[in-house]
């Protein structure tokens, strides 16, 4: 797994490209850990060229959720392929997450909060 950081404003972009799974699920959990430290607490994950994920890739995004919830921010997903979609709305995930079509309506999201 791959993993970019970059600012559009004042929200974090997380790019990922490979797989999320248990053998590298702890570089993503840092990574957002890092972010949360900095009080970076608006994140978005662009999921674009993410190709699988595991259920402790799915773990991680869950125990990130509640710090930057409890600081008034959010973790939203974008660009999701179709197949995670389906997998967050059967497991009741979506009620969670916030899954975006596109970067740009990630973002555009936090404005409306």
């Amino acid at each position: 797994m791959e993993i970019a950081k970059r600012q559009v404003g004042d929200i974090a972009v997380i790019d990922l490209t490979g797989e999320i799974d248990i053998y590298n699920a702890g570089q993503l959990k840092s990574a957002l850990q890092e972010l949360i430290s900095q009080k970076q607490y608006r994140v978005v994950l662009n999921m674009k060229r993410v190709s699988y994920m595991d259920s402790t890739g799915i773990g991680v995004l869950l125990t990130s959720l509640n710090p930057l919830k409890q600081n008034q921010g959010d973790l939203k997903l974008a660009n999701a392929a179709e197949s995670f979609q389906k997998v967050f709305k059967l497991t009741n995930l979506s009620k969670f997450f916030h899954l975006l079509d596109s970067e740009e309506a990630a973002i555009g999201s936090f404005s409306r909060n």
